[in-house]
């Protein structure tokens, strides 16, 4: 594949998710994404809307956009709609489906499971998400960090925010970053 075809059309943006293993994606609004993955190189239209974020979280690229959360499956996006929350801020995913999503501006976590469940937050503004299995899922917000178990949320020690993003390389290695810098954990 030709990665000239993100250079069309001029001065749009890029966007995308780089630095996993499996899939890679850059997008070119009003062009085509870029997917590099084990299965080899594929192109597809990239839309006109640049998602508020782009989350890899269960070996799958989602879109969080202001209406919907798209998945980038092989050659398409795979939309999850009429959604009972709008903005959505973070995203946990689990064998290719959606398990939990976060909502700032509602102070909110919806999880789904055949239908959407609303629950309140435990951190003010929750923001980013991840897990490395459903019963150990990470949540960053404007006033901490908190941990899902499988049964249910609670606040963990840490840094107490604004945090933005929390990522991980396993249940004894998560990092959480923010305003005040980046921090690295070893939950017990």
């Amino acid at each position: 594949q030709d990665i000239g075809h993100l250079s069309n059309p001029p001065g749009a943006a890029l966007f995308g998710w780089l630095g996993h293993p499996d899939p890679e994606l850059v997008c070119k609004l009003g062009g085509i994404c870029l997917i590099k993955s084990r299965k080899g190189w594929k192109m597809m239209d990239a839309g006109d809307e640049e998602p508020a974020a782009s989350v890899y979280s269960g070996g799958t690229v989602w879109g969080l956009f202001p209406d919907r959360i798209g998945a980038i499956d092989d050659d398409h996006w795979r939309w999850y709609r009429d959604l009972p929350f709008s903005k959505p801020s973070g995203l946990y995913a689990h064998a290719g489906e959606v398990k939990w999503v976060s909502v700032a501006t509602e102070t909110a976590l919806y999880a789904y499971a055949g239908e959407w469940k609303r629950h309140p937050s435990p951190l003010a503004a929750p923001r980013g998400m991840w897990g490395s299995a459903p019963d150990d899922v990470w949540l960053v917000g404007d006033d901490g960090v908190a941990h899902f178990d499988g049964e249910r949320w609670q606040r963990a020690e840490g840094p107490r925010g604004p945090l933005t993003m929390v990522a991980g390389r396993g249940r004894d290695d998560v990092w959480v970053g923010g305003r005040a810098g980046l921090f690295r954990g070893r939950p017990r």
